[in-house]
């Protein structure tokens, strides 16, 4: 493009927050010349060509629309001193910014078109993903927008707000990397992900697990972290991990040995089955011991059992109990929390789905590794759960949640248990009975543990079927759609 096309011209430069370089279009001669000049730019994208030219053409037609791109105006002479004359010169006169000397595109009007066609290019969707920005050769996803407007840059987590268009800029010091999100200022410290931990938390469907999650993290060289607790809510099980600790609810005084009496005002000692938390109270490390209740009933209160005899101490109402896996916080972990307090099974415990979903988020936010590689596992439908149950409308409530805000860092437990997959992978037939359940969307009676009497637990998966979720969905998403474990060994 020459001065053929624009002799002198004045632009008006988007006053939006994005770097508003401009491009003087005059004519369709020059508008084709555009696109015939993104069209190749754009080769490198293998799932480009076929769309290329008519997204280059909308996307012109976008950044006009939008003023992200102006059209430059004829104007009678230089105006000096006004900043909105953006050119240069070359040998044949002047030329609009957004252009290389040789008459090509510049190499960042190019990368602005690169993402203008983005925008417009139909991709697979996947759900509460709007849109995934992919490197030129290998695919892999270098940015992610969410439906609700989050962005991700995989393996770099931006904090909340982050504006399009966000970047991230590493920068090493003394051995030390930290990340500068160029829209906030902000720098913070990178953590990686310790991959020799894998750290579980739920009730009874992942206590259960164990055994096989612990055979899992071996072949990934990692070492299985439980928190995992039967028969207990939400309350208790992010207080085991750290996420949500027990606060004392009064003064407390702790013996110098023995026992010692605990209340709390967040973490009900009123369950029926037995929970322990080993750790310290907040303020008091050297002091280490366990909260605990015994099994077959309610208590009035929490008992605290220190490791070793020492001084007296008074605990201040409010202390946190901070749990031995809080130092794990920078693991791998997988979150299967909420399924008592969703069925309504434990007594004493909440049953308000949003709350449950805060909770969730907040055990997701205090995870400190940057890539934040924290799975969180659906709940599957108990069997016999009528089509018309509230516990049935607060699993789905929860579920959906999840889905639609970890994406891939969700798996779905509830579909594939209810499902004849699981059927297929562990090599056996449905019954007519298994179908009716499956139908419903329950978990069926052939791969459900059993009673002592023999009959069916409606609440707990067989042991091969545990070996399946684990092998077949946890497993593999933990090592291969995120690929978050080290090599198996």
């Amino acid at each position: 493009m020459t001065a053929n096309y624009v002799k002198r011209a004045t632009v008006e430069v988007a006053t939006d927050q994005s770097m508003a370089f401009v491009l003087g279009l005059v004519g369709t001669e020059t508008r084709q010349k555009v696109i015939d000049l993104i069209v190749p730019a754009l080769a490198e994208y293998p799932d480009v060509a076929a769309a290329a030219s008519a997204a280059a053409t909308d996307a012109v037609s976008v950044a006009l629309q939008t003023e992200r791109i102006v059209r430059g105006r004829d104007v009678v002479g230089q105006v000096q001193g006004d900043d909105s004359v953006i050119t240069q010169t070359t040998k044949s006169g002047r030329l609009l910014i957004g252009w290389a000397r040789n008459g090509d595109l510049s190499k960042w009007t190019r990368e602005f078109f690169r993402r203008q066609v983005a925008d417009l290019l139909e991709v697979s969707k996947i759900p509460g993903v709007f849109f995934i920005e992919r490197t030129a050769r290998s695919g892999k996803a270098t940015r992610i927008i969410y439906d609700d407007g989050r962005q991700e840059f995989p393996g770099l987590i931006l904090p909340s707000g982050s504006g399009g268009g966000a970047a991230v800029i590493p920068e090493t010091v003394n051995g030390v990397t930290y990340l500068t999100n160029v829209s906030s200022g902000i720098r913070s410290r990178l953590v990686p992900t310790d991959r020799t931990r894998l750290v579980i938390n739920g009730t009874s469907t992942f206590a259960g697990m164990a055994s096989q999650f612990s055979a899992f993290a071996a072949a990934h060289g990692a070492t299985l972290v439980n928190t995992a607790n039967a028969g207990v809510g939400a309350e208790h099980t992010l207080a085991k991990l750290g996420s949500r600790p027990l606060l004392t609810s009064g003064t407390t005084t702790i013996a110098g040995s023995g026992t010692s009496s605990v209340t709390s005002s967040n973490v009900p000692s009123s369950i029926y089955n037995a929970w322990s938390v080993s750790g310290y109270f907040e303020g008091f490390s050297t002091m280490h011991g366990t909260i605990s209740k015994p099994d077959k009933g309610g208590a009035a209160s929490w008992t605290f059992t220190r490791d070793a005899d020492g001084a007296s101490f008074t605990v201040p109402p409010g202390t946190k109990f901070i749990p031995d896996a809080a130092s794990f916080r920078d693991a791998i972990f997988a979150l299967n929390d909420c399924k008592n307090n969703l069925s309504g099974g434990v007594d004493g415990i909440t049953t308000d789905v949003a709350q449950l979903i805060q909770w969730t988020h907040d055990a997701y936010d205090w995870v400190t590794s940057t890539a934040k590689s924290m799975l969180v596992v659906g709940h599957f439908q108990d069997t016999g759960t009528p089509a018309d149950s509230a516990a049935r409308t607060r699993i789905k409530a929860y579920n959906d949640a999840m889905r639609a805000r970890y994406g891939t860092r969700y798996v779905d437990m509830g579909a594939y248990v209810a499902s004849t997959q699981i059927f297929t992978d562990l090599g056996l037939t449905p019954t007519s009975a298994d179908l009716a359940e499956i139908a419903l969307g329950n978990k069926a009676p052939q791969i459900s543990s059993t009673k002592e009497d023999g009959s069916v637990d409606p609440l707990h998966l067989s042991i091969p079927a545990r070996s399946a979720v684990v092998d077949f969905l946890i497993g593999r998403a933990l090592a291969v759609t995120l690929n978050w474990m080290q090599e198996a060994s």
